[in-house]
């Protein structure tokens, strides 16, 4: 773990060391003053040398000064060294799960996600400027302080030893425990985001179903479970803290007694009492130090745990090393013995094989579940297969690079994600370096014209998170505008207009039907009337067995066929 954290500091070694060596230079003036201590009672009193005491109180006035100055570039530099790190790793975070699969983030809560880049991030900055400058400051600070001490007294300085030695494991013990519990207030944490964006994103379903005491019990739950690991902290900090605070006043009352004994039997000299006095001050602020340290260090050591426990989790979908850009595709698409499963021992298909020829429109239909989405996530690889080979134009799809194949095949579902931006923002998705007058075209295609003109603001109006201000049909027409704009080979229509009404469904198939012109598309319906115009239907059964034909054909050979149909027209007839 070290050495992973070690790689954020190699880009910021100079204001590392700047930092460090400022450090080092407060530890070494702050031991200015004990020896000029000890020479003022020991020497210069006794002579009454006035003036050589004034020139060292200057000294030490003058040396404060610097001191100061010190200490304001170990708190602006050392605290923007910390942001630094904290910066980086958040942006790697986040990098790194935009390389996820899809199967991550059906296995991984929204909220508990959102809270590993934000919340657990959030101590490491103070750690990362923290941890090595007071660790090694307070190390050398205590180590020279001991030595001094030993010079003077072994008896004493032994005395400082055992104390010492008791606070460092007293805090250590601490420590331990405490990362443990910071993980795990972390983790409430994540469950109490996860909660809140699911009833943010649901707040409708919630108030029409008068579930908000529900919703509420379920929140407070989390609430008193991150209280109750809240509590167990605050014991564990109440008991190391009052037992440290034992320690440091117990240890300047021993000093005094048995350094004044040492004293009166002139064991050591009045000025070496004083200076062990104010040595023992010393060695109390690197305790300090590393308990105010051991007080940052479990949330940061537990919000970097949690950071490396994702980024050592390698996507299951990446480039591979032999795999080349491409710069246009053609449509011919391949399943070749395909073999893939959500749940290990529960496959969805065992050996899928099928050819779509290029330009053809596809109609795939089958009973919910039947693995008529999972045929078309196979193809941008948005989840991995475990066997066989998948192929577009003679090529498998793993010697291509993920973002150039993705960029040949475009994706319409049924329930549109739309970004919190404009209307611009959010069609520019297809083709971010498209003009004006590209938006304008593909808006027209999409026949969404007329109601961006409508619009105070036309391009620039906002749409509301996830586009909460537009109609069903309205984001559909924004969806279809992308792909318009984007212009891939491939074309996947995933129910793009079952959630739609009759009006809205006709209007949003005529801009469908004109997407799909010139291009291999693949159509998912569970309306009968989208796939009219289909070259061939595929009618695919749980467990992978798949047989097509046309409306006739399936008519008289396919039972699940038959039946979907029979109940559709049912459902029309009632």
């Amino acid at each position: 773990m070290l050495k992973q954290a070690l790689k954020y500091y190699k880009p910021y070694q100079a204001l590392f060391i700047i930092d460090l060596l400022c450090a080092v230079a407060v530890a070494i003036i702050e031991l200015l003053f004990p020896y000029a201590i000890s020479h003022i009672v020991d020497e210069l009193l006794p002579m009454g040398k006035w003036i050589e005491m004034i020139k060292i109180g200057v000294l030490l006035l003058i040396a404060y000064i610097f001191n100061t100055f010190l200490y304001m570039v170990i708190d602006y530099w050392g605290e923007k060294l910390g942001m630094y790190i904290e910066n980086d790793m958040r942006n790697d975070l986040f990098t790194h799960l935009q390389k996820m699969s899809y199967r991550f983030f059906d296995n991984n809560k929204t909220g508990q996600l959102i809270a590993r880049v934000s919340n657990d991030l959030h101590q490491i900055g103070t750690v990362a400027h923290y941890a090595p400058e007071q660790l090694i400051v307070a190390s050398s600070m205590l180590i020279t302080t001991v030595i001094i001490m030993f010079s003077i007294s072994k008896l004493l300085a032994g005395l400082i030893l055992l104390n010492v030695g008791l606070l460092l494991g007293i805090n250590i013990n601490f420590t331990k425990k405490m990362v443990n519990t910071s993980r795990e207030l972390f983790g409430n944490v994540g469950e109490m985001a996860a909660q809140l964006e699911e009833n943010f994103a649901g707040i409708r379903v919630v108030q029409a179903y008068s579930y908000e005491e529900q919703q509420r019990k379920s929140f407070q739950d989390i609430t008193l479970e991150y209280c109750s690991k809240q509590q167990e902290g605050f014991k564990r900090v109440a008991v190391c803290n009052g037992i440290t605070y034992y320690v440091t006043k117990l240890l300047p009352v021993l000093i005094i007694l048995t350094g004044g004994w040492l004293t009166l039997h002139q064991e050591i000299s009045e000025g070496q009492f004083f200076s062990f006095i104010l040595l023992t001050n010393m060695v109390l602020k690197p305790i300090e130090m590393i308990s105010n340290f051991v007080a940052r260090y479990p949330k940061g050591i537990a919000g970097f745990k949690n950071f490396m426990e994702i980024m050592q989790i390698e996507p299951e979908i990446a480039d591979a090393q032999d795999a080349v850009e491409v710069d246009k595709l053609k449509g011919e698409i391949e399943f070749s013995n395909v073999a893939f499963s959500y749940d290990e021992g529960k496959p969805v298909f065992s050996q899928l094989s099928l050819e779509i020829k290029e330009g053809e429109t596809i109609a795939f239909v089958g009973s919910s579940g039947a693995g008529k989405s999972t045929i078309c996530n196979l193809i941008p690889r948005f989840y991995e297969i475990e066997k066989g080979q998948i192929k577009i134009q003679g090529m498998d799809i793993k010697k291509i690079k993920l973002s150039s194949l993705r960029k040949q095949i475009g994706v319409v579902a049924q329930d549109v994600f739309l970004f919190s931006g404009t209307i611009e923002e959010n069609i520019r998705f297809g083709k971010p370096e498209a003009s004006e007058e590209e938006l304008w075209e593909a808006a027209k295609k999409a026949m969404l014209y007329d109601f961006i003109q409508g619009q105070p603001k036309g391009m620039k109006t906002v749409i509301g998170e996830r586009g909460i201000k537009l109609s069903g049909g309205q984001k559909q027409r924004l969806s279809i505008a992308r792909m318009f704009l984007k212009n891939p080979p491939i074309l996947i229509l995933d129910e793009a207009t079952s959630a739609l009404d009759a009006e809205n469904e006709m209007e949003i198939h005529k801009a469908l039907k004109q997407l799909s012109l010139g291009r291999t598309t693949l159509l998912i319906a569970h309306r009968f009337s989208t796939i009219r115009d289909a070259n061939r239907i595929i009618v695919v059964d749980p467990g992978g067995k798949i047989e097509e034909g046309s409306h006739d054909t399936l008519m008289q050979s396919n039972i699940t066929y038959k039946k979907l149909y029979q109940l559709q027209q049912n459902g029309k007839a009632s």
